[in-house]
C-alpha cells in the first residue's frame, strides 16, 4: 500500500536547496495529487549530485527535502 513519487523534473542549483522558480508548477501539481490521495504518512526524501563529499551533501539533501515538505504545507 505505498506509492512511490519522484519529481524528476525538480532541479535544485548545484550547492543550494532554494526551491527555483521553474519548479513551481511542478511542485504544485504534485500537492494536488498528494492533497487528494488523504495519505496518513508522506516521506519526502532530497537528494544531490555527485558535486562534494558526504559531509556537505548529506546536510544539502536534508535541506532540499526540508525546503520541499515546507512547500507542500
Amino acid at each position: 500500500n505505498k506509492l512511490i513519487v519522484r519529481l524528476k523534473g525538480l532541479q535544485f542549483p548545484t550547492g543550494q536547496a532554494d526551491l527555483p522558480s521553474t519548479s513551481l508548477d511542478l511542485i504544485a501539481k504534485a500537492s494536488n495529487v498528494l492533497s487528494g490521495l488523504e495519505a496518513r504518512k508522506i516521506v519526502i526524501e532530497g537528494h544531490t549530485d555527485s558535486t562534494g563529499g558526504t559531509e556537505v551533501n548529506q546536510p544539502l539533501s536534508q535541506a532540499r527535502a526540508e525546503t520541499v515538505a515546507t512547500y507542500l504545507r
